[in-house]
């Protein structure tokens, strides 16, 4: 069953892109989203050796993982001269055909280790039709930042972070945090699950779980902001915001910078985290969910794909509340009016609304108030 979904889901995918998209807006080229380039780019800095120079390649925003596990596939192509369609446009880039499948299978870990998350949870799953609609909604959720953006290190983050808290939820506390840290190194919003995997280890083993989930992520970006401060500091710590491309949100003109804005988010985190840390590892998750879902009040531009991650999250968490199909709709109209009201002032209020409903199940299970037993 696992292994259908890690093959099939990624073909449909590439069916869709190939064939099914194209047919359906009546292109006579591939979907090939832009951003993939960027990715690209990085991955064949890290295939000739210069993985500290990655960032002068173009505006990756992720640490490295993800590009150095897509370095020998750009290589392959390379070497054989695989197209691309940057910069100059191309209606069917070769290169699209080795790495969609790769970085769609690297996402397609979040239909693994979401259920497998649900289970080591425990405690009462009797919503059966929830639980078993959990995965082929996590697969459609998956579809935003792994394929119509092709943000491969989105997928892979999200997949580490729900396997590492699966792994934490059954009491091995620094190998879960090892999993956060790793998923870190794929896309830094994982540092959100920080404050929880520590806090909540038991007190003995708080240092190996900080250790685990913090050296990873410092031996890397230490790494590239060394060599190479201009481009790695420009991108990592100072990101650009695309307003022109997302929702611009009404606080954008504050002077923040998006890196202060998501600040935020950790420090609500902590806060969270220690007022959880006694409690069940199922609320501890719901509060995790509710803190990354705070993710759409920071950032200075909205896209959609920014809400999978905490959605993915909220959703787990709510199958155990019998409110998941509360979240479902809740998180397809937060989804869907991306699409509808640009440059609306009822816009941003609708959206936060909307996510803010998302957040209900999980909240309920973080107020709860029978569940104090640590790991």
């Amino acid at each position: 069953m696992d292994a259908g979904w890690v093959v099939g889901w990624p073909s449909f995918a590439m069916v869709c892109s190939l064939w099914l998209i194209p047919a359906w807006l009546g292109k006579s080229s591939w979907h090939v989203p832009g951003d993939v380039w960027s990715l690209v780019r990085a991955a064949r800095a890290v295939s000739a050796g210069a993985l500290g120079y990655m960032y002068e390649a173009g505006p990756f925003t992720g640490l490295p993982l993800c590009p150095m596990l897509m370095a020998p596939f750009v290589a392959f192509g390379d070497a054989h001269r695989f197209t691309e369609a940057f910069p100059t446009k191309t209606p069917e880039p070769t290169m699209w055909l080795l790495v969609a499948p790769v970085g769609t299978i690297l996402g397609a870990s979040t239909l693994l280790t979401g259920p497998r998350l649900l289970k080591s949870l425990g405690g009462r799953v009797g919503h059966d039709l929830a639980a078993g609609a959990l995965r082929p909604v996590l697969a459609v959720l998956s579809l935003g930042p792994i394929f119509l953006w092709a943000h491969f290190e989105d997928g892979l983050a999200l997949g580490l972070l729900l396997g590492g808290l699966a792994i934490h939820a059954r009491g091995r506390a620094a190998r879960g945090a090892l999993w956060i840290g790793i998923a870190i190194c794929a896309k830094q919003w994982a540092a959100v699950a920080v404050p929880f995997v520590v806090l909540g280890a038991p007190p003995g083993d708080r240092r190996r779980a900080l250790a685990a989930a913090l050296v990873p992520p410092a031996i890397l970006a230490g790494f590239v902001l060394a060599v190479d401060w201009a481009h790695a500091s420009s991108n990592l710590l100072s990101p650009p915001v695309y307003g022109h491309l997302g929702r611009v949100s009404p606080w954008a003109g504050s002077g923040a910078s998006a890196s202060a804005m998501r600040s935020g988010t950790l420090v609500v985190a902590v806060v969270a985290a220690l007022l959880t840390r006694q409690r069940a590892p199922d609320v501890r998750v719901a509060a995790l969910g509710v803190c990354m879902a705070l993710r759409t009040f920071v950032e200075l531009a909205l896209f959609p794909y920014y809400l999978a991650p905490a959605l993915a999250v909220l959703l787990v968490a709510s199958v155990r509340t019998g409110r998941f199909y509360l979240t479902v709709g809740s998180g397809a109209i937060a989804t869907t009016l991306f699409w509808v009201g640009k440059g609306e002032v009822w816009w941003w209020p609708a959206e936060c609304a909307a996510v803010a409903a998302t957040t209900v199940p999980a909240m309920l299970v973080a107020l709860r108030t029978d569940a104090s037993s640590q790991i």
